[in-house]
């Protein structure tokens, strides 16, 4: 089953809507003085069909919607730097994983290796020791 949005109202005007732009609209009227729930369902009611773009100065629906976006983007980057220390177990670590696009093993070393070159070189050098002398450590 497929579902298919009509944007083509009873009238053949094409209803073209770009969520970034009713998104920056829908701000838009938010910022308006006094605004509130009722207030910008009131003005919704009186235009039924209307979408929030009709109700708004096109240019202030655009300086919205870049706001908007910019700040979407931004928390999104916050929340991928923070939000991670915040869960349980070791869902962390998987986060890494997939943000470095390796495995939790790799992505292990690749960090210990770029934030502490010194001590990643004891390791490895402790590792390659207990190699080389594993037959008499038994």
């Amino acid at each position: 089953m497929t579902w298919e949005l009509d944007l083509v109202s009873s009238g053949g005007d094409d209803l073209g809507v770009s969520p970034h732009q009713e998104m920056g609209a829908y701000e838009a009227l938010w910022d308006e003085n006094g605004a509130t729930f009722k207030t910008i369902f009131e003005k919704l009611q009186t235009r039924p069909n209307a979408v929030p773009s009709e109700l708004v100065e096109p240019s202030r629906a655009r300086e919205y919607s870049r706001i908007v976006g910019a700040a979407g983007v931004l928390a999104g980057i916050v929340l991928t730097l923070f939000i991670p220390n915040m869960l349980p177990g070791q869902l962390d670590t998987r986060v890494a994983g997939f943000v470095m696009g390796q495995d939790r093993w790799n992505a292990g070393v690749t960090m210990m290796r770029v934030a502490d070159p010194e001590g990643w070189r004891g390791v490895v050098d402790s590792s390659q020791l207990v190699r080389d002398n594993a037959e008499t450590i038994g």
